[in-house]
């Protein structure tokens, strides 16, 4: 695939992305720090790619093999989600509604925003 197709759709998916390695790593800097080396490596392997599937596919498994290293290599410094869960996100992921994700992810900040310290270390 070219590569103006793969960074449009690196774009196009970078919230629902964010969202789900957050949701492993359960830290936004080191989500966003694992966005970015998932990035490069698309970047690296774009002509092995064949669609926009098979893009959107490679993110995914890419970002969840990088976001489980960086849980390990953390070695317990903040609790993740357990192995099965996030294998139980896999199955569903693909029937989020893309289209509300940013307005959802911006109601859930405002919401965590207003919680104590000790609620939100929780």
């Amino acid at each position: 695939m070219k590569q103006a197709e793969v960074v449009r759709i690196l774009l196009a998916e970078r919230e629902r992305l964010l969202a789900y390695i957050n949701a492993i790593v359960c830290s936004h800097a080191l989500a966003e720090q694992v966005y970015q080396d998932t990035a490069v490596q698309l970047i690296k392997r774009q002509d092995k790619l064949t669609s926009e599937q098979h893009v959107r596919g490679w993110l995914r498994l890419t970002a969840r093999h990088l976001a489980m290293k960086s849980v390990k290599q953390r070695s317990r410094q903040a609790i993740s989600l357990d192995v099965a869960l996030i294998e139980a996100m896999d199955a569903h992921w693909d029937r989020i509604d893309n289209e509300h994700m940013q307005q959802r992810l911006e109601t859930l900040a405002g919401c965590i925003e207003k919680l104590t310290a000790f609620s939100r270390d929780a």
